[in-house]
């Protein structure tokens, strides 16, 4: 953990355990995280995780999301969910991020205070009043104490959502559609970067990207088939556009000869310089493909993780 985070973690008694850190700061259970997935980042360029839990009804819920929202800061975003308030905070110094953990903290703190809600010591699902001995569980990787109740409710959910998820059609025929077209977008910015001189992994990020989104949006159902068939589509339409502009620029040169474009390419690939240059745009395509497919591979398999019991 940077110095930065490791100070303040210390200077408000939270447990600092690696990258993570949890404790109670005003009043409220906090969960620090200073090591962000990649793909969690927004404009800066680093980030962390900070959640504060808390409990309260739908109409001061209401009223603190309200007042959050005011707080809005440049590198700062956050969400909602059923324990509190996440926050994702990014921006290009260590520093500059430990000061504003600290004034989001405060603030927000103010506002939970200020509109009745609970914090430490209380479920933040139900309100209950835990014991001191509450065991806290581990969601999402963050460290939550729960009522029991709250507990078997949050699991029983869980179940029924995986057995929902297990029984859904694959639609596999309809998500490989989504993957083509998502594919064959990915072409045509390879082929427009193409044209401008420049080879980039660019192309196959928008394949893999959109291949995902349209792989859902036509009705495949998002397991890890759909990543294998995403991924495949990808390499397969990436190689494929530079086999194809080269394939284009030996037809074009070919035809002032009365050349076939197959028999040109063959020609033209006797040529060190041409044949070198083929070589070379095939494996930096083959290289950015498997860059930018591994980083959304990772985004992606993130994303689609089922929920295992708390």
């Amino acid at each position: 953990m940077h110095k930065k985070y490791k100070e303040y973690c210390e200077r408000n008694g939270l447990a600092v355990s690696g990258e993570k850190a949890y404790g109670s700061v005003n009043g409220y259970d906090v969960n620090f995280s200073s090591v962000m997935p990649y793909a969690d980042l927004n404009d800066g360029q680093g980030g962390v995780k900070l959640h504060i839990a808390f409990y309260a009804t739908e109409e001061n819920r209401r009223v603190i999301e309200n007042e959050i929202k005011i707080l809005s800061t440049k590198f700062v975003h956050y969400s909602f969910n059923k324990f509190g308030v996440m926050f994702k905070i990014t921006d290009w110094t260590a520093g500059k991020i430990a000061n504003k953990l600290e004034e989001i903290v405060n603030k927000v703190s103010e506002i939970l205070t200020g509109n009745n809600a609970l914090g430490s010591g209380y479920c933040p699902i139900c309100g209950t009043n835990l014991s001191e001995n509450v065991e806290r569980r581990n969601v999402d990787g963050m460290t939550v104490a729960l009522d029991d109740d709250c507990v078997s409710k949050l699991n029983e959910l869980i179940e029924r959502e995986n057995r929902e998820f297990e029984a859904a059609p694959n639609n596999y025929l309809k998500g490989f559609l989504g993957a083509i077209i998502g594919g064959l977008c990915g072409v045509v910015v390879a082929v427009i970067l193409a044209v401008v001189g420049f080879i980039s992994a660019i192309s196959s990020f928008v394949a893999f990207f959109l291949g995902v989104l349209l792989y859902r949006k036509f009705g495949g159902k998002p397991n890890k088939i759909m990543i294998v068939i995403v991924t495949a589509t990808t390499f397969v339409c990436m190689i494929g556009s530079i086999v194809g502009i080269y394939l284009y620029i030996a037809g074009a040169s070919g035809a002032e000869y009365g050349y076939g474009t197959i028999e040109a390419f063959k020609v033209l690939m006797a040529d060190k310089e041409f044949s070198a240059s083929f070589y070379t745009d095939l494996a930096l395509t083959v290289l950015f493909c498997i860059a930018g497919c591994i980083f959304e591979i990772i985004k992606t398999a993130r994303n689609i993780k089922r929920g295992g019991k708390i």
